[in-house]
């Protein structure tokens, strides 16, 4: 039976997951997160730069809707399309899982995965075969060199051996017809270490799409606990189900569990009506989800530990999911 895309009404193939004149999705599901057709306009913008090949651009303007609607499933399988088509099929399987944790049942998603998969499983493979010719091929060279190796250091040494005795000789002759010779001291290098420090994340500016009661938000945490002012980047409440969506960075020297039970239990003390909160947990560039968990208030009321520990944190954080 023939397809048409519901918005601009070209022909579309059995298994097309995107309209390909003009971007629309032709997935019915609706999104765990935020409707396709809320956001319609910057989904099919966003794959018809994928298409014309405008990956990057494809790429910012994904991320920008992932801040309103982090569980929007059709702009994470447009994102697992972009890096797949990179070639980075580890990155591209873990937003294709993402998905299919929110729309299990999401037209040729599956075999999105599948493919993803079966490239991995081969490039290893490669990858592990070449690795093995190329150390049984390369032992004679690496021999060849290292006897050679052997050889040029002891000339090298011989022959300084020789010049120190040559000159020690020549100035004990010298001594006997001449005054002796005072040699300066040269000037004491500079022998304090370079220290490197480490580019701290990106700061935070202020993010339009939140609603005023988002904002109030954010600022009631950062009161809560200034250490946040740096990292929380954007937050989303459901005034349905009492639970709110909170996005911040990863700090290097942070464990990222016990960050995200920070930042939960900062949401729920600055909103007692809050019952819930998903925490996600980006690295400096924005581009890969570290961590995400959820913080409920029953479990805040459990808390084991001093606060900040491992072990309250372990207590507090439930569904927790690493990529």
């Amino acid at each position: 039976m023939m397809r048409f895309c519901e918005h601009c009404f070209s022909a579309l193939d059995q298994d097309d997951q995107f309209c390909p004149e003009c971007g629309a999705t032709t997935s019915s599901e609706p999104a765990a997160e935020g409707s396709d057709a809320l956001i319609y306009p910057e989904l099919a913008r966003a794959n018809l730069l994928r298409l014309r090949g405008n990956s990057q651009a494809a790429e910012k303007l994904l991320l920008t809707v992932l801040k309103r609607f982090p569980s929007n499933s059709t702009s994470q399988i447009l994102m697992g399309d972009i890096y797949a088509e990179r070639g980075d099929q580890h990155q591209a399987l873990q937003w294709y899982r993402m998905a299919k944790d929110l729309a299990p049942n999401s037209p040729g998603l599956n075999e999105k995965i599948e493919r993803a998969n079966r490239e991995i499983h081969a490039e290893e493979s490669k990858i592990g075969a070449a690795g093995l010719e190329v150390s049984t091929s390369r032992v004679p060279i690496v021999v060849i060199a290292l006897i050679a190796g052997i050889i040029l250091i002891v000339s090298a040494s011989a022959f300084y051996i020789a010049g120190l005795r040559a000159s020690r000789a020549e100035l004990e002759r010298l001594d006997k017809i001449s005054k002796p010779i005072t040699i300066n001291n040269p000037p004491t290098p500079n022998t304090q270490p370079n220290v490197h420090h480490p580019a701290a994340p990106p700061t935070p500016g202020p993010n339009s799409s939140m609603t005023q009661e988002e904002a109030e938000l954010i600022q009631a945490m950062i009161r809560t606990n200034p250490e946040l002012q740096r990292l929380l980047s954007a937050a989303s409440i459901d005034p349905r189900t009492s639970s709110a969506v909170i996005t911040a960075f990863h700090m290097p020297d942070r464990d990222p569990a016990q960050l995200a039970a920070s930042i939960g239990a900062a949401a729920l003390s600055a909103s007692p009506s809050l019952t819930r909160a998903e925490i996600h947990i980006l690295d400096a560039d924005q581009r890969r989800l570290v961590l995400a968990g959820t913080v409920k208030a029953e479990s805040l009321s459990k808390a084991q530990g001093e606060p900040g520990t491992p072990e309250w944190a372990s207590s507090v954080l439930t569904e927790v999911w690493r990529p």
